[in-house]
């Protein structure tokens, strides 16, 4: 049985999560309006870091392994989760 991914997760996020679960992931996501502390709790209790928080533009930046991605996009509150590429030599 093929897994199904959330809608909220990003193509990158999504990639992350099937080829390197174990690794810790930076990224950007949208909340919606008022939920940003929600949010960060949801973080830290996967074991993840929020690096900043931008409420004017409902969005944060956050550290986190990737197995929990799936996990954070069903977060109530979460609108879209996006990660970067790792920079490689």
């Amino acid at each position: 049985m093929k897994r199904r991914l959330s809608s909220r997760l990003s193509p990158q996020a999504k990639k992350v999560v099937l080829q390197s679960p174990q690794e810790t992931v930076t990224g950007i996501l949208e909340v919606a309006s008022g939920a940003a502390s929600d949010v960060k709790k949801a973080i830290e209790s996967f074991g993840g870091k929020v690096r900043s928080i931008l409420d004017e533009a409902n969005s944060m930046t956050f550290e986190i392994d990737a197995k929990h991605l799936v996990e954070l996009a069903d977060v109530d509150g979460v609108v879209y989760v996006s990660t970067q590429d790792r920079y490689q030599v």
